[in-house]
C-alpha cells in the first residue's frame, strides 16, 4: 500500500477551499431565492431582510443579458462607492500556499 504523506498546512488549506465552495453555494442559493422572489412581484426587502440580519451591506441581483436590474437591497448602501477591503485575501493566500510561495513557517 502506498503511503501518501501530506504536509502539515494541506488540511487547513482544504477547509478554506471547502469553506470558499460553501460560501459560493449560499450565495447562489440567496441568489436564486431573490431571483425568484422579483419574478413573482413579491417586495425584495420582506424576502431579504432575514438573511441580512446583523450585517451591514447590500445586495445587487443584475442581469447582464438584458442590463436590468432583477433585484436589489439596502439601495442607499448599493450606491456607496467602497473599496473592497478583504476580498481575496483568502484566495491569494491559498494561491501562494500552493505554490509553496509561503508556509506555516512564514505566517
Amino acid at each position: 500500500m502506498l503511503a501518501v504523506k501530506i504536509k502539515p498546512f494541506t488540511k487547513p488549506i482544504l477547509i478554506m477551499k471547502n469553506t470558499i465552495h460553501i460560501n459560493f453555494a449560499i450565495f447562489l442559493i440567496i441568489a436564486n431565492i431573490i431571483y425568484s422572489s422579483a419574478s413573482a412581484s413579491t417586495d425584495i426587502s420582506t424576502v431579504a431582510s432575514p438573511l441580512f440580519e446583523g450585517t451591514e451591506g447590500c445586495f445587487l441581483l443584475y442581469d447582464a443579458s438584458t442590463n436590468a436590474e432583477i433585484a436589489q437591497f439596502n439601495k442607499a448602501k448599493c450606491a456607496t462607492q467602497m473599496a473592497p477591503d478583504s476580498t481575496f485575501k483568502i484566495a491569494l493566500s491559498l494561491m501562494a500556499f500552493d505554490a509553496e510561495i509561503i508556509d506555516q513557517k512564514t505566517i
